[in-house]
């Protein structure tokens, strides 16, 4: 029947059956079979064939082999096209990324690394962005936010970790600078002179380093470790349990003092700050991390 010179079905394909339609898929099951391979892709323009393409391209979805795992991704591409890793670090709401970790990459396993961050202070949420380095290029960040939370004072430096939560007694904190005070003869007050730059913190700490699972012995031995490494020159964090963090040098001599039982006697030592802890110069230029890789 025609109206207008029209047919009421209109277009040529106008009573073809409905495409199939598939809902946005979240997961995928295989059972009942013996599977060599599975790749799912977002191209359907392909000829039809048994064999297929080990080429990823943007179309890719996974690509899984089933060679002893159920690894789906392109790890194995990826490798070919990055030259090292590179992790980042900043305390969420700040914009300056310090870098923290860098590992080369060979192969694919050496995308599976663990690094634990020792210099996080307590109650502070952090970002963390593993960045992908092809020669002098970085690529995309990957973005991960993590609250570090804690109880007790601990300090630091890039391989030790010495905590505690006794008998903590931390001194005066105080804001240094270099400043000059002159009296002149024409005025009633003085001049302050202050030419320096310096403007750093510095205080002491005193606690006692006691693990109650470990006999006098053992305890004693370790007091003694912790007080050569305090006093092996190097840089070291030190980690407050309200938040507070500085990157310091142990100044003076660390001493044993007598406190009121024979078995635990307290480490003092004085401090001073020598860097900030979110600077990749200050962390690599005192030996904390280990990044300027060669590839």
């Amino acid at each position: 029947m025609l109206f207008l010179s029209t047919a009421f079905l209109g277009e040529a394909q106008t009573a073809a059956p409905t495409p199939t339609s598939v809902a946005l898929i979240n997961n995928i099951s295989l059972g009942n079979g013996i599977f060599d391979r599975l790749k799912i892709t977002n191209d359907t323009s392909f000829a039809y064939t048994i064999s297929i393409s080990d080429i990823w391209d943007m179309n890719t979805v996974l690509d899984a082999k089933f060679n002893g795992n159920t690894l789906a991704g392109n790890v194995d591409f990826t490798a070919d096209n990055v030259d090292m890793l590179r992790l980042k670090k900043r305390l969420k709401g700040t914009t300056d990324w310090a870098t923290v970790f860098e590992k080369a990459i060979h192969k694919a396993a050496d995308f599976y690394d663990i690094y634990i961050d020792r210099f996080a202070g307590n109650m502070r949420s952090y970002e963390y962005a593993v960045v992908p380095v092809y020669g002098d290029i970085e690529g995309n960040l990957s973005l991960i936010e993590v609250q570090s939370e804690f109880k007790g004072y601990f300090i630091a430096d890039a391989e030790t970790i010495y905590g505690t939560e006794y008998n903590v007694a931390t001194g005066n904190v105080s804001k240094n600078q270099n400043a000059q005070v002159v009296n002149t003869l024409d005025s009633k007050y003085p001049y302050v002179i202050s030419n320096s730059q310096n403007n750093y913190y510095a205080s002491t700490f005193a606690a006692f380093f006691f693990v109650p699972s470990m006999d006098w012995y053992d305890n004693t031995d370790r007091r003694n470790q912790i007080l050569e490494w305090l006093q092996n020159r190097k840089a070291k964090i030190l980690k407050y349990e309200d938040g507070r963090v500085w990157m310091i040098r142990v100044t003076g001599s660390p001493s044993l003092s007598p406190s009121g039982h024979r078995e635990v006697p307290s480490i003092n030592f004085d401090w001073v700050e020598i860097g900030d802890c979110n600077s990749t110069n200050d962390l690599v230029s005192n030996g904390l991390v280990n990044v300027g890789l060669e590839v």
